[in-house]
């Protein structure tokens, strides 16, 4: 892991646009552009590595993320990454619609290890819908990971397996 740097993008918007029709036609636009670049090195915005997971969630059951012990293989090596601070983490519920009525996701961080700083240290319990995702980014100083601070899940609620991407970039060491 010594020769591998990293850089993230940080990215989320919500682009909209208001046409009045008519004579005298009026436009209105509006988007944030929020977008913070993270690079490899020292100080504020730095990262040096991230890491992503996607699959099908056990139908109806849970599948548990410890951020200093997330597997990853890349390179041909399969390394334990052991995250001092994240910087930013998405979570996709990626599940299609189709015949399903409700194929949601739960993320909650609760129990004797619970992550909980991207929830103001509660337990989390944030429902994302299909097509949709939950953000935490804090690219100044990281949300903190330890040895009592460090675990999440993810819960199909709906019974379905939905499909999941989680990627996570931050700090290890």
């Amino acid at each position: 892991m010594s020769n591998v740097t990293a850089t993230a993008t940080i990215e989320n918007d919500i682009n909209y646009t208001l046409i009045k029709l008519g004579s005298n036609q009026q436009t209105e636009s509006a988007s944030l552009n929020y977008s913070r670049s993270l690079t490899n090195g020292t100080g504020n915005f730095q990262i040096n590595y991230g890491v992503i997971s996607s699959g099908s969630l056990p139908s109806g059951g849970k599948l548990y993320f410890d951020l200093q012990s997330f597997t990853k293989t890349v390179f041909d090596v399969s390394s334990s990454i052991q995250f001092s601070r994240v910087k930013g983490i998405v979570v996709e519920n990626n599940q299609p619609t189709g015949n399903i009525l409700y194929a949601d996701i739960n993320i909650h961080a609760t129990g004797g290890n619970a992550w909980t700083e991207p929830w103001n240290g509660g337990s989390g319990a944030q429902l994302i819908k299909p097509y949709s995702v939950w953000q935490y980014s804090d690219p100044i100083s990281g949300a903190v990971v330890d040895g009592s601070n460090k675990d999440f899940t993810l819960e199909d609620v709906s019974g379905t397996g939905a499909l999941y991407s989680v990627i996570v970039v931050g700090i290890t060491g």
